[in-house]
Parts: structure tokens; sequence; C-alpha cells
């Protein structure tokens, strides 16, 4: 209780970003997925629905059925032919795009379908409020700085208006900010002898979506 006492302004911040980005997502940026989304999106599926990185049957549903993407593609897909961001392989086609975003993507698609991704991605880019937030009271900064500079940036835009977006930037970005705080505050943590966490950051820190 006293953990949260003390960081009552921060779990504001939070609650007021995540309501304020998902109640733009859903009333005033009614856009679609665009420039690379849809095809993270259709990765995702081709992980959740086939189980397999294999892109041919993902894009070939999403052709006919237009879930993810509802503009639609000009032409159904073939294994023998490069399609959309998909390049021939020995086995079918496979996505130009690293798969650690729709690794991560696939079991929300799975479950909640489109508007849970775009939640989950709003949800993952607010975890930078309180690494940020970590990051400043290392330098000494008051409170009240601290809630300024944080307001004032991570309400700014494009950040508010661009947190939902699926694209692997915003989750590289906050892992590259959790290694900053590792470095920092790596000392104080290893006195007290919890080796874990050298496994358990270094092990996220290397894992770039």
């Amino acid at each position: 209780m006293n953990i949260l006492r003390k960081n009552v302004s921060l779990l504001v911040l939070l609650g007021l970003f995540n309501i304020a980005a998902i109640f733009i997502a859903q009333n005033i940026y009614h856009t679609n997925f665009t420039g690379d989304e849809p095809h993270y999106v259709v990765m995702s599926s081709a992980i959740a629905d086939y189980g397999t990185f294999e892109q041919y049957d993902a894009y070939l549903n999403e052709f006919k059925n237009r879930e993810i993407y509802p503009d639609g593609f000009s032409e159904p897909p073939k294994k023998n032919k490069k399609y959309e961001h998909a390049v021939v392989g020995p086995h079918g086609l496979y996505n130009v795009h690293n798969i650690g975003l729709p690794l991560i993507i696939a079991p929300i698609y799975k479950i909640f379908g489109v508007n849970g991704i775009k939640i989950f991605m709003i949800f993952m880019f607010s975890i930078s409020i309180p690494l940020l937030w970590i990051f400043m009271s290392k330098l000494r900064i008051t409170k009240t700085e601290r809630i300024l500079i944080i307001t004032a940036t991570i309400f700014a835009f494009p950040f508010l208006t661009a947190a939902n977006q699926v694209y692997s930037s915003f989750l590289s970005s906050t892992i590259s900010i959790l290694s900053i705080i590792w470095i920092l505050y790596r000392p104080e943590i290893i006195q007290k002898k919890l080796y874990i966490y050298d496994f358990i950051i270094l092990s996220i820190i290397a894992y770039q979506p």
C-alpha cells in the first residue's frame, strides 16, 4: 500500500494515457491497418491459426475474408511467386519482416482479434511511462518535474495517437529504455545477490522484436 501511495501520480498518468489512447483509437482515428501493419498481423495469423511461419495460407485466408485489411489485397497469393511483403522460400512464402512482433501478438490475435492487438499495443507502449519515471528518479529529478516531463512527452503528438500502431519500433524503444535502466540500477540489485535478474534482463535486451 505504501508503494501505491507514493506512486499515485504515476498510476494516474498510466490510467489517463491508456484511456485517452484507447478512446482516440476507437472514436477519432478510424484508420485501418496501413503500411507494414497488416503484414505483421497476417504473420501473427499464420502463427496463431496455422502454427507456421509460412505465409501462403494466412495470405489466402485474408484475401478471401478481409478480416485484417478491409481494403483487400489485389490478387490471391501463389506459393511460387512473390506476394505483397512475402518472398518465395524453399517451402512456400515467407515474410520479409522479422518474426519477433508477430510472435508476441499472435496469442492476442487468436483470442481478441484485430481490435485486441490495437489495445495490446497501447498497453505495451504505456510501459514506457513507469520506465521513464524510474530513469528520471535516478537523475534526482523531482516528482513534480517528472510529472510535467512525462505528461509533455507521452501526451504529445505523435506518441498518444500512434500508440496503437502495430510496429516493432515501440516495443524496441521500450526494451532500449529498460536496458538503460538496468545499467543504472544493476550495481544496487547485484549487491542483493539477485543474479537471476541478469539473465532475465539480458534476455529481454537481446530480444528485439
